[in-house]
Parts: structure tokens; C-alpha cells; sequence
């Protein structure tokens, strides 16, 4: 209060007894507390020497400061005036002033009964002080705000009550520089927060458009259902698959009813045992979109736990049509390499034994004989060897080593030319009709491969229809601007041709559809079919770069339709008539009877001939004799050495060497692709002579035209 004194003898006693409260239990709490406020004090604050400013000026004394007392000393905080050394804690003022935890006013220290203390404040310079603790919360006092004077003053109450107010303000100011620096520490950790939750929502987004792009990528949606609502959750990909727009909701049930009568029992039980004992599922089942497409989906389950109980069902779903499509395409093209290598070997060995005898039967045809009975029989077993080879060469589409594709041909004059074999075919009691475009599209492909196709087609619709009613044979333009998937082909956009051959039979059952292409697939009875005829016509057709469709309904019929690529352009090469051209020619053929045959009828046609069994006698004789101009070789031989490979060591020692190649199968598609590549003359097995002879003289005339 203005006025009011305080005997230096009472204040001094309140000095005392708090000078023996030192090791108060609230030491500990009171440094715990200051450490709080040292790092926010540490840097000087202009706030603070405003203030000892200010009730300097106020008071009209010399000296004002603030300090806070640490276990050992006290550390300047701000000041105004002269500010003197600091002391040891027993001496200092902020001591006295901490443990006591009131305003201390001392009007002359050498008044006091303390000598100590008195002489410690005169050596600084401190005659009389006014001092008040700060106090940062109830109880807890961390440093001292005073003002000093260099002689003795009796300070009255309003002084003390100014310096009171100063220092409650510089406590106040503490805490909220605290408070400042614990906003700015808080704003920065939630500034890195936000930066990481920043960084955190950049790697959702990044990782989500991810996902999306995987997921569309591999067509794999992700869904989840809710037990408790019965609602369903979908990713775009579920959308997409189900055909449906994104955002649309449905229960469980709804869902499930996607699934056909057939599937839908299946998945039901999947699911409600899921839920009941979360049994993990996995199925494939068929599914139809929301536009009402047919598809194929495989779709995984599982169950999620809380307390207990299921609570949610989530798992994938996957659109795998395509999918098993392409690995039925891969299953079938597997078989059909198998039933290849087979028949390859086969025709092979069928093949020479055959060049034997229809060579052998040519030169018996053109020998004189004795009788015209004797000529009739050669010329009978020759025809007969020669349909035999047609046979052989049939089977060899199964090894893909013969092209179907060779000449230009109708196909509607195909099947006029074997109509009446097709009307054989059919049986007394079955009509055939054959319908065609007026305006017709020509076809680059095989005639007896084509005409066995149809006649097996026919064959099948007979026996289909119980050898009655009618078998309609078609032959129209059809153009796609799209690809198309036919069972087991593609097709890709173009023009073709497309010939079918239609009946009103049994039909057959959907269950085995997709089967009747495969070899040896039949549900005739024994003896009444092998299984090959409609693989022989599939094979025949994926050759020529084209498909084949089997459309049938039990009860109402079948439709087989093949599909053959357009020929845009027919380039039709007449061959002027050549001058006899002779040359020394090696032949190379590991089978005896085939080389000898071939000896023969090269030596009948004029030209001199040398033989060997391999390639590596083939390679002796072209080093030591110089005068061969072609080499007509085997190509499947043993000993090691092909006879790609013999050409291409043999070119080595003769660069100008002609090379005439032979095989009734080659065996390998990578050779025969090689021998189409380096433009080697291949001729097919078996062959006869006039056949060997126009070969040799096409290629002894190129090798003279290019001199």
C-alpha cells in the first residue's frame, strides 16, 4: 500500500527462515520446471529489458533485473543499469528470494543481522533492494525480478506493489514465451505431420492409380461384403467386368443372381459357408453381365474376424475367358503337334517307300511291254500309288511342315469338279445343294486338301442326319472389320471366303462342342469313325490362315463353316518351254532303294549322276570332284548332319553349288522354315520323274540365265 514500511528487522527474520528452507521438497519440482523455461529464456528478449526499463524509470533506480536460479547459481535473464557479478547460491539474493517465495524489501543490507549476506550485497554494490519471486505456477518459483539501489532507501508500498505487478508481468511474459516456443514446436511437428500425411495421401494416390493399372492390366477386381448390411463393395474392375456403371450398390443376393441357374446353387453354398464357418472358396464358374454376355469368371474368398464372428467376406474377381480360351487354342495346338510327330514319322518312311514304287511303276509305264494287259495293270498300280501319296500328304498338315496355301484356286469350282463324289457320299437318300455368290472371290490354298475337307464335312452331316434329308453346301464373301474368336482359331478383320456345309440332324450337344476338332474325338461307334476327319479339316483351315466355326442346337442341325482368307491378287505365271540343259548331279539319300531309284531316272533323263548315303561321303566327293552343278540331297539323314546343314557346308567349299532338296517330312518346322528363308528348290516326297526332271532343268536354266 502507498506509505507503508516494512522494519528491515521483520523482513530480514522472513530471510532467515527461508534461507534455511534450501533443500525444500520443491527443489526438485522447481528445477524440473526452470528447465521448461531455460531453453525459451535463453536468447535475450527486448520484452524483458523493457520491463527493468520501465520500473527503473518508474522508481527512479539505478538498477532492475530479472535472473533465474539454477541448483548452483542464478543466470542473467535481462537488465537495466550496472548488473554486478553473480554469486554463489548461499549468497546470492534470488536465493533468499526463490526459497522464501514472497516480495523481499530490504531498506539497508547493513542493517541486517546477517553479516554475510550483508557484505556480499555491499560488494556488488547493492546497498537496498526490492525483490519478487517469478512464479511460473502455485508454489513453484524459478527466478527473482528486483530493482537495487547503490544507497539505502526505504521503499513504501507502492513501490513494492509496482515492482510486484513488474514481476508478476515478467512471469506472465515467461509463460508465454514458453507457450510461443511450445506453439512453434507444435506447429512445426504438425507442419512434419501434414508433410508426412502429405506424402503419405501422394503414395495412397501413386500406389491406387498402380493398383487400377495392375488390376486392369490383369483384369482383377477386388470386392468386399458386409454381413451385418448385406451391402456389397466393388473396384472399377468388378464394375467393368459385371458391365455395370461404378457407384451402383446391390446386397449380396443381387449380386449372386449374376451367376446362371447352373452356377448359382455352387456359389450360394460357397458363400453362406463362408459366412457361417468362414471357409475360405475359390471357383470358376459362368457368369452373365449386367448386358447379358456370357463369360467365364473365377472368383476367391475369404472371411474376416472381430470377437469372433465373421463380420465381412472380401476377395478377387477375375473375367478369365480369354484366358482359358487361349490355353484351350495352346491345348489344342499341343495335340495336334503330338498326332504331327506322329504321322510325320510315318509319312516319312511312307513316303520313300512310295517315291520306290511309283518311280519304279513310271519307268515300267514307259518301258515297252508285251502285252496291253501288263501296261493296264502297271498303269492301274501306279494310279493307285499316287492316290496312296495324296494320303500320305494329307496326313503331313498334322507335322506343320507342308504349306496348304499353293495355287489359286475357286472354291465353288472345286465342288463342282467332286459333286458327284459328294452326292456318293451323301447316300441315295439325302439331297445335296450347293449355293454360290455369282460374284466369287478366289482362295489361295491346296484343291485335294480342300475337297477331303468337304468331303468329311459332308460325311459328318450324313451320318448326323441318319443318312436322310438335306445337305445344303454353301459358298459366300464375308467381310469382318474386327477380329473374331472361333472355336479353336481367331479370326483376324479381312475378307474371306466362307464355305459351309449345313444339316438338319441330331445336332450335337453342347457338353462336347468344343471337343469335335480334337483328334481322335469321336462319338460314332467302334469301326465307324477314328476321330480324325474333323481335326484334319481344322488343321487344314488354321493352316491356310483362316478359322473354322461349328454352330449346332440338339435337335434343329449343324453348320460348319470354314473360314478362308481372300486372294487379293492372282498372279498367274505361264513357263515358256526350255531348252534342254545337262549337268553332273550328286545324289545324297541314305535310303538305298530311293537313291538308286533316283540314279535311274536322272541317268533315263540324260544327266550324269554320282551317289552317296550321308553327308559326310557327300562332302569327300564334292572336295575331290569339281564338276557337279547340282546336289540333290535328302534332308533327313543320320550320321549327324542334316541335309540343311550339308548345304550349308557344302557352299562353304562351292559358292555356285545348286541345291535341289528333298524329304516325304522334314520333322522340324524350324528346318523348314530355314529351307523356305535361303530359297532352296524343295521337292515334296514321293515324286516322279517328270516331276525330278522339270526340277533339274528349272534350276540348270536359272544357273545359266544368271551367267
Amino acid at each position: 500500500m502507498p506509505g507503508r514500511r516494512f522494519p528491515a528487522a521483520a523482513r530480514w527474520v522472513t530471510i532467515m527462515t527461508a534461507s534455511a528452507m534450501t533443500a525444500s521438497a520443491n527443489e526438485k519440482t522447481r528445477l524440473k520446471e526452470l528447465r521448461k523455461y531455460r531453453g525459451t529464456l535463453e536468447k535475450r528478449n527486448q520484452r524483458f529489458s523493457e520491463l527493468c526499463r520501465l520500473v527503473c524509470e518508474t522508481l527512479d533506480v539505478p538498477t532492475a533485473a530479472i535472473t533465474l536460479l539454477d541448483g548452483g547459481t542464478s543466470w542473467l535473464v535481462a537488465h537495466h543499469g550496472s548488473y554486478s557479478r553473480e554469486l554463489p547460491r548461499a549468497e546470492s539474493l534470488s536465493a533468499h528470494v526463490v526459497d522464501q517465495g514472497t516480495t523481499v524489501c530490504v531498506p539497508d543490507v547493513t542493517a541486517l543481522p546477517d553479516k554475510r549476506h550483508s557484505r556480499a550485497m555491499t560488494s556488488c554494490g547493492i546497498r537496498s533492494y526490492v525483490a519478487v519471486p517469478l512464479t511460473v505456477r502455485p508454489g513453484v518459483h524459478i527466478g527473482t525480478f528486483y530493482v537495487s539501489c547503490a544507497t539505502a532507501r526505504q521503499f513504501d508500498g507502492r513501490d513494492i506493489k509496482i515492482v510486484e505487478s513488474l514481476g508478476g508481468i515478467a512471469s506472465s511474459l515467461m509463460t508465454m514465451s514458453r507457450l510461443k516456443q511450445q506453439n512453434a514446436t507444435a506447429l512445426s511437428k504438425m507442419k512434419a505431420l501434414v508433410s508426412r500425411l502429405k506424402a503419405q495421401q501422394a503414395t495412397l494416390r501413386r500406389n491406387s492409380r498402380m493398383f487400377r493399372q495392375v488390376s486392369h492390366l490383369a483384369g482383377i477386381g477386388g470386392w468386399e461384403v458386409d454381413i451385418a448390411s448385406n451391402r456389397t463393395f466393388w473396384s472399377d474392375e468388378v464394375y467393368k467386368i459385371h458391365e455395370i456403371d461404378p457407384g451402383i450398390e446391390f446386397d449380396l443376393s443381387t449380386a449372386i443372381n449374376f451367376y446362371p441357374d447352373e452356377a448359382r446353387a455352387t456359389v450360394l453354398n460357397l458363400v453362406n459357408r463362408a459366412i457361417a464357418i468362414g471357409q475360405p472358396y475359390e471357383f470358376e464358374l459362368p457368369f452373365v453381365t449386367a448386358m447379358g454376355n456370357r463369360r467365364l469368371v473365377r472368383s476367391m474368398g475369404e472371411a474376416e474376424y472381430e470377437n469372433g464372428q465373421v463380420v465381412r467376406l472380401f476377395g478377387t474377381f477375375q473375367d478369365i475367358t480369354e484366358q482359358r480360351a487361349a490355353e484351350k487354342r495352346a491345348l489344342q495346338s499341343q495335340k495336334m503337334d503330338a498326332v504331327g510327330q506322329l504321322t510325320g514319322g510315318i509319312a516319312h518312311d511312307f513316303n520313300n517307300i512310295l517315291a520306290v514304287i511309283i518311280g519304279n511303276l513310271q519307268i515300267c509305264l514307259k518301258t515297252e511291254a508285251s502285252h496291253d494287259m501288263e501296261r493296264e495293270r502297271v498303269a492301274a498300280a501306279l494310279a493307285a500309288a499316287r492316290r496312296a501319296a495324296k494320303i500320305t500328304n494329307r496326313l503331313l498338315l498334322f507335322s506343320r511342315n507342308r504349306d496348304a496355301a499353293s495355287e489359286a484356286i475357286d472354291p465353288t469350282t472345286v465342288i463342282e469338279d467332286i459333286k458327284d463324289m459328294l452326292r456318293e457320299a451323301c447316300g441315295a437318300k439325302m439331297r445335296l445343294v450347293v449355293r454360290s455368290d455369282a460374284d466369287r472371290w478366289a482362295i489361295l490354298s491346296d484343291a485335294s486338301q480342300l475337297e477331303t475337307a468337304l468331303l468329311n464335312l459332308v460325311i459328318n452331316a450324313r451320318d448326323a442326319s441318319d443318312g436322310t434329308g438335306v445337305i445344303v453346301i454353301s459358298v459366300e464373301k464375308f467381310r469382318t472389320a474386327t477380329e473374331i474368336d472361333f472355336f479353336p482359331a481367331r479370326l483376324d478383320a479381312g475378307d474371306y471366303v466362307k464355305i459351309s456345309v449345313s444339316d438338319w440332324g441330331s445336332g450335337i450337344p453342347k457338353a462336347i462342342l468344343e471337343k469335335v476338332t480334337e483328334p481322335f474325338f469321336t462319338t460314332k461307334d467302334a469301326g465307324k469313325g477314328t476321330g480324325l476327319g474333323l481335326s484334319m479339316v481344322q488343321e487344314f483351315v488354321t493352316r491356310s490362315r483362316g478359322a473354322m466355326h461349328v454352330g449346332s442346337q440338339e435337335g434343329v442341325g449343324t453348320t460348319m463353316s470354314l473360314y478362308l482368307p481372300r486372294l487379293q491378287q492372282t498372279a498367274i505365271n505361264i513357263a515358256a518351254a526350255s531348252q534342254f540343259v545337262s549337268g553332273r548331279i550328286l545324289v545324297v539319300d541314305d535310303d538305298h532303294d530311293v537313291r538308286t531309284l533316283a540314279v535311274s531316272m536322272l541317268e533315263r533323263l540324260g544327266h550324269s549322276c554320282a551317289s552317296v548315303a550321308d553327308a559326310h561321303a557327300a562332302l569327300e566327293f564334292l572336295q575331290a570332284s569339281h564338276d557337279v552343278a547340282i546336289m540333290f540331297s535328302d534332308v533327313r539323314m543320320p550320321g549327324g548332319m542334316n541335309g540343311l546343314q550339308l548345304v550349308q557346308e557344302a557352299r562353304l567349299m562351292r559358292s555356285d553349288l545348286k541345291v535341289i532338296l528333298t524329304s516325304g517330312h522334314v520333322g522340324d518346322m524350324k528346318i523348314m522354315q530355314q529351307i523356305k528363308a535361303s530359297r532352296f528348290a524343295f521337292l515334296p516326297k514321293p515324286y516322279d520323274e517328270d516331276e525330278l526332271g522339270g526340277m533339274i532343268q528349272s534350276i540348270l536354266r536359272d544357273a545359266r540365265s544368271a551367267a
